[in-house]
């Protein structure tokens, strides 16, 4: 049986490591409902954020190994052997990265590039569920995917002869070229 992976997003003006991580694990784990149905994102009332002492605006839970819609129950083993993540989502948005036109003398510019830093808002829900741990999951092939293009740039392979996509993901800034 794999692991639960819980993935927890604490407001932007919290930090994890004011308190010990086993001893917030205990307190999230109380306001767990009995059961989800795979995967599952859990909002916590007021009253489970004061239960906690913690403003935790969004839980989720997936097991990978049941299907999309299966129930899961949370039982305290199930619950001590899962992997939780925290994190907090950056919400200031896209930053445009211009580019200077060389053939007009007027100084016109135009976007060259659109960067997101992740864990990002208005990705929510898209980037938090990629998890590393299984070979053909989608972080762990973006993760390939760009030492195998630093390698090929490191070695000066010619774009011409074998081309790639431009998309790359370097210490959660995310580029779209």
């Amino acid at each position: 049986m794999r692991k639960l992976h819980i993935e927890i997003r604490l407001e932007n003006s919290t930090s994890k490591n004011d308190e010990n991580d086993e001893n917030l694990i205990n307190k999230i784990k109380q306001i767990m409902p009995q059961y989800i149905f795979n995967p599952h994102t859990f909002l916590p009332s007021d009253e489970q954020n004061n239960k906690i002492g913690r403003n935790i605006l969004r839980i989720f839970i997936e097991c990978l190994d049941k299907s999309r819609g299966s129930r899961i129950d949370l039982t305290t083993e199930r619950l001590e052997a899962a992997n939780y993540y925290f994190y907090t989502a950056n919400n200031y948005g896209e930053m445009a990265e211009e580019v200077a036109e060389k053939e007009n003398n007027e100084g016109d510019s135009q976007v060259g590039t659109f960067q997101w830093e992740l864990p990002s808002i208005e990705f929510e829900g898209f980037w938090e569920n990629l998890i590393y741990e299984i070979d053909d999951c989608p972080k762990s092939k973006l993760t390939n995917f760009i030492s195998t293009s630093l390698k090929f740039a490191r070695f000066g392979v010619d774009p011409k002869i074998l081309s790639r996509n431009h998309l790359i993901l370097l210490n959660g800034i995310f580029y779209l070229n």
